[in-house]
């Protein structure tokens, strides 16, 4: 008899240390499930831990219709639209497809785009809404061209040379503070007249803006 009832008692404390343990992995997958991506944020000088955006998803919840969602219903030429991160609104003021002329009078050490190539400058106006301070070089760094047959274009610092006005390089803006400048992408000639801008940042690519 007192076997059996210590059998019984081993068979229950198995039984029990199973279910701790089955019930400490469902915990930590439903921890593992929910836990957000650590982002950061260079505010005023310093990367700092911030709440990470939630990513626009192409559901029946973003359709056609949400203003700068998709490319066929990007922001209009100057119409302002919110980047998905770090609280700036921008909008496209002007663009020039052919700016080979202003990108060369900004420095001599230039080069002209190598054949059936031309320089895109992109005028933008945003506005910082966020806390502490907003970079321009994080904003620019997050922006991108696409055809309409899809390739991208980033606006790498070396793809144009020493941009006039340039905005990567406008420094930080406190909440409120305007920043306007030039994005320049290097493109072929033939895809020049179909260029949308759009924000690419956190797997997310939207909004987008138009640029005729």
């Amino acid at each position: 008899m007192s076997l059996r009832w210590r059998g019984m008692v081993g068979g229950i404390k198995l039984t029990f240390a199973v279910a701790v343990a089955l019930l400490t992995l469902v915990a930590a997958s439903t921890a593992s499930a929910t836990q957000s991506v650590t982002c950061y944020e260079k505010l005023g000088g310093k990367l700092v831990e911030i709440l990470c955006p939630t990513p626009v998803v192409a559901t029946s919840s973003v359709t056609t219709k949400t203003a700068g969602q998709t490319r066929a219903n990007a922001f209009k030429l100057g119409t302002a639209g919110y980047t998905a991160g770090f609280a700036w609104k921008l909008a496209v003021t002007s663009v020039n497809t052919n700016g080979w002329a202003t990108v060369q009078t900004a420095n001599a050490t230039n080069k002209a785009p190598r054949a059936g190539y031309t320089d895109v400058l992109i005028t933008i106006s945003a506005t910082y809404n966020g806390p502490d301070t907003g970079a321009g070089f994080d904003l620019v760094s997050n922006l991108a061209v696409a055809t309409a047959k899809g390739a991208s274009y980033s606006a790498s610092p070396s793809a144009c040379g020493i941009v006039p006005n340039d905005a990567a390089a406008a420094g930080d803006y406190f909440n409120g503070g305007v920043l306007t400048g030039n994005l320049c992408f290097q493109v072929p000639t033939s895809v020049a007249n179909s260029l949308a801008l759009y924000w690419n940042a956190f797997g997310v690519k939207a909004p987008w803006w138009a640029l005729q």
